[in-house]
């Protein structure tokens, strides 16, 4: 499962973990492909887990951790530690919002790594409306580094890699571009979390039966004020990945996404 990050992965993977018949392995981001297929692009990540590695408390976590320092070295222990740990489980999680950035390539190398051990990969694409997932992202970095949210986002509009995580675009055609699209599941946050038949529907397709209790429907906020004076440039900066979106999603995309240009009516779902 990838991103887009801010964009209720979290959320998703609690929902799916405790599912009869699913295992996460004892981490909900794994960052095996992203470090394994992107290491100089990704030594912040690598950073990160290791400091998560080092504050890890409980044994299960400990251990997953070690499996996944030694998947950096040797892919296959990942799914080693998986078939120790969850035999039973017929669904792995790994919930990393930071594939969405891997490109083309690097999923056709992952999977015919999957191909070969006999696993079918089934992607996961949670979208957000795209300048409302940069503000968020642009809040949380606020809140971490001391920083007004105006400044933040100001800062995010300038960070490619930022801006990035909102060009959906980019990151369906590099998973279009290795599994037929029937195989890649595309969810919006909006609706998610507001129609219990959406998360049925995704679950489903995963092959997964969700408790009674998962199922329910929550609340989703609006991240930006409509008066933050930021919000419009980055929808005007994003409007190709809201035009995108229509074009190829439709009715499906919630009525809650800001429409910074003009675009004809969507004629693909």
């Amino acid at each position: 499962m990838l991103g887009a990050q801010k964009a209720g992965t979290t959320t998703l993977h609690a929902a799916l973990r405790r599912a009869k018949g699913v295992s996460d392995g004892g981490l909900k981001e794994w960052h095996v492909l992203d470090r394994w297929l992107r290491p100089a692009e990704t030594e912040d990540v690598g950073r990160i887990m290791a400091q998560a590695a080092r504050a890890a408390k409980r044994p299960a976590v400990r251990e997953a951790h070690a499996a996944r320092a030694e998947a950096l070295r040797r892919p296959e222990a990942m799914l080693e530690h998986f078939a120790r740990v969850a035999p039973e489980a017929r669904v792995f999680l790994d919930v990393s919002p930071d594939y969405a950035l891997l490109r083309g390539e690097d999923w056709l190398v992952a999977r015919e790594f999957y191909d070969a051990a006999g696993l079918r990969v089934r992607p996961v694409f949670l979208m957000r409306d795209p300048a409302q997932r940069l503000f968020s992202y642009a809040r949380a970095l606020a809140e971490a580094h001391g920083l007004q949210p105006g400044a933040a986002l100001r800062a995010a509009l300038e960070d490619e890699g930022a801006m990035l995580r909102s060009r959906y675009e980019t990151t369906l055609a590099a998973l279009w571009s290795v599994f037929p699209r029937e195989e890649v599941t595309v969810a919006f946050h909006e609706t998610l979390w507001t129609r219990p038949k959406a998360l049925r529907r995704l679950a489903a397709r995963l092959g997964v039966r969700l408790r009674a209790q998962e199922v329910r429907p929550r609340n989703v906020t609006r991240g930006a004020p409509a008066a933050e004076p930021r919000l419009a440039e980055a929808e005007a900066r994003l409007a190709p990945t809201y035009e995108f979106a229509r074009r190829w999603f439709g009715r499906k995309v919630p009525a809650s996404w800001a429409d910074p240009a003009p675009t004809e009516p969507a004629g693909r779902s």
